[in-house]
């Protein structure tokens, strides 16, 4: 009897070993495995090809991540932004150029050990507007000359910016191109910018409205349609 008692206890403990250890196994199966964090693989400048920057003037540049999981995303304010020629173009920690003197600066974005690809900036002189004793005609009306597409897309770098160009008519009936004599406006910076030189660059899908000014005077509106796919 004695020994009968002795093999069921064997058994009974023989049994919740068994339990306790598949009880483990199941609660190890049920912990989920961390989603690794997507990693940069690449960084993208916008504008990727500006047009002529004017001496004393400045042009906003931004960066876009894309990364292992095919995301891309605005990171302009992470990255380390550089001029391989701050004497010709300077370029501050925001991505904000600044024409310094006629010539041409590479500008690039770097982070997490990954550089984008050098954009080429060209640095103009700016051209002074001759002051004469003379009245000459008055500036009656701006209009913008509209792009062939007012769509900018941010993940297409080769449409994710828009240059526009002013016109004006004067009081003797002639016209000339302004576009870096206007100030230009863009209703909602923060989804397409503009710059002094009419480039508007788009940073957030939505929608927004150009315009160019002068004293007393406003332009057209143009709408721009800013898309991310």
């Amino acid at each position: 009897m004695k020994r009968n008692y002795v093999g069921f206890i064997s058994l009974y403990l023989a049994a919740v070993l068994m339990t306790a250890l598949t009880l483990s196994v199941t609660a190890c199966s049920l912990v989920a495995t961390p989603t690794p964090t997507p990693k940069l693989s690449s960084i993208a400048l916008a504008p990727a090809s500006p047009s002529g920057l004017a001496t004393g003037s400045s042009m906003q540049f931004f960066a876009y991540g894309t990364f292992s999981d095919g995301s891309i995303t605005n990171i302009s304010s992470q990255v380390t932004w550089s001029s391989d020629n701050s004497e010709i173009a300077a370029i501050d920690i925001n991505g904000l150029a600044t024409g310094v003197a006629v010539g041409n600066a590479n500008i690039t974005a770097s982070l997490s050990g990954i550089t984008s690809p050098a954009v080429s900036l060209p640095v103009i002189l700016a051209v002074a507007v001759p002051t004469t004793t003379t009245p000459g005609p008055t500036l009656i009306s701006i209009v913008i000359t509209q792009p062939a597409t007012l769509s900018i897309n941010l993940v297409l770098s080769d449409i994710n910016t828009q240059q526009f160009v002013a016109k004006g008519t004067y009081s003797d009936g002639t016209t000339s191109v302004i576009t870096t004599l206007v100030t230009w406006v863009s209703s909602e910076p923060n989804i397409a910018s503009i710059s002094s030189a009419g480039l508007a660059t788009g940073i957030s899908a939505g929608t927004t409205q150009i315009t160019a000014t002068m004293p007393g005077i406003t332009s057209n509106i143009v709408t721009i349609d800013v898309t991310a796919n």
